[in-house]
């Protein structure tokens, strides 16, 4: 349970599997390519994230901070997904009261 709720939050890993499902669920990570796989890189080029990509432990560190920084252009394409979503509610929620109205 521990090791799901860190993954939740934040992934360190050598694991491509434990990459990929921190990747799914949209949660940060940092993939230690250690041993130079070629499907970690090419995990890494397909997702377009080879900024999460090190090489050796001394680049955790730098890495981790400039992985911590806010995305803006992420947090404004889901602020208006989130945004599309209460509009979507709205307009069921206020599909019904219409149809009565007009009874």
């Amino acid at each position: 349970m521990e090791i799901c709720f860190l993954q939740m939050h934040w992934n360190l890993g050598t694991s491509l599997h434990g990459c990929r499902t921190t990747n799914a669920y949209g949660v940060k990570n940092l993939i230690m390519n250690i041993n130079n796989h070629n499907k970690i890189k090419g995990f890494c080029d397909l997702l377009q994230i080879q900024s999460s990509m090190i090489y050796t432990p001394d680049q955790i560190i730098d890495t981790f901070h400039q992985l911590l920084e806010p995305d803006k252009k992420l947090i404004n394409k889901k602020i208006k997904e989130i945004d599309g979503h209460f509009d979507k509610m709205a307009e069921i929620i206020m599909s019904p009261r219409e149809k009565e109205k007009s009874c």
